[in-house]
């Protein structure tokens, strides 16, 4: 069985003591008496069963054991501190915290986030993704960016992209000659991200197409995923401007086909109309629109 614990204001005590090696710094530290801080000591002694400073008249010196348990204790402070620092940050003002799709997180915002910092090193921030809405839950977020209409009559939206939809594939599959013309896309598995309003079906239509019956569909629930999934022998996805262009750019994908359709969905930033705003969240709009 795992052994008992020592109270954490014992702890604490031997912990602020052995840093200073005087039982009233350590007090005027931790805002108690002097008496306070050595009774402290003396139960976590008693509770080890051993003796952690040798007192003298006039200084304290640490034993041996007490110099071998201190790292020990230090340590589980500084975890203690850093969990709770990232969980539940607090200083003169909260972090902004930012709140974004997996997609748009990891596939546009992440990559030019650095920019952000190096404008604003001063603004602390948090950005999470909407995997944490437990049960619709909104009251952690100061700034949410949604896909949607932007019909949300309870929140500020401002639109950040114009999407169009188009087929991306490996680039080795175009060079291979294996996508020449839309008609060639019965031969190779349609990777569909669900949940948008737009599939397969509204860009085969636009392309003069229509599924067929040898037409194989493999349904993901991120584009993340979908875009790990291509390789120069498999996989063609539907997917948007704002999440492919930086893959377009730097060569990870390829557009076989020039036909694009108009996304119904887009981009929106939105905060709360009904609550205060974060002192921050204009910097970060002004940035975020600046980009988009």
């Amino acid at each position: 069985m795992r052994s008992p614990i020592p109270h954490l204001p014992w702890l604490r005590a031997f912990e602020a003591t052995a840093r200073h090696l005087n039982f009233t710094n350590a007090a005027q530290e931790l805002g108690l008496t002097q008496a306070a801080v050595s009774k402290q000591v003396k139960l976590l002694e008693d509770h080890l069963g051993a003796l952690l400073f040798v007192r003298r008249p006039r200084s304290l010196e640490i034993t041996r054991i007490g110099q071998s348990y201190l790292p020990h204790v230090a340590e589980a402070f500084d975890g203690l501190a850093a969990g709770t620092n990232q969980l539940f940050p607090k200083g003169e003002r909260d972090v902004l915290t930012v709140r974004t799709s997996i997609g748009f997180g990891a596939l546009w915002l992440a990559q030019r986030i650095p920019d952000f910092r190096t404008r604003h090193p001063n603004v602390g921030l948090r950005i999470i993704s909407n995997v944490w809405n437990e049960n619709g839950v909104e009251g952690h977020c100061d700034l949410d960016i949604r896909y949607g209409c932007g019909d949300w009559p309870d929140r500020d939206c401002t639109q950040l992209t114009r999407d169009v939809l188009f087929p991306v594939c490996h680039p080795q599959m175009i060079e291979a000659g294996h996508l020449k013309v839309p008609a060639d896309l019965i031969h190779h598995t349609l990777i569909d991200v669900i949940g948008y309003a737009e599939g397969w079906s509204d860009w085969l239509k636009a392309a003069g197409m229509s599924f067929q019956r040898k037409t194989t569909m493999l349904g993901v629930d991120t584009t993340n995923m979908a875009f790990a999934m291509l390789r120069p022998d498999f996989g063609v996805t539907l997917t948007r401007r704002s999440l492919a262009q930086d893959r377009l750019e730097n060569g990870q994908l390829a557009q076989p086909f020039a036909c694009e359709v108009s996304a119904k969905e887009n981009v929106y930033l939105t905060l709360p109309n009904t609550t205060p705003i974060h002192p921050d969240a204009a910097a970060f709009k002004c940035w975020i629109v600046g980009h988009a």
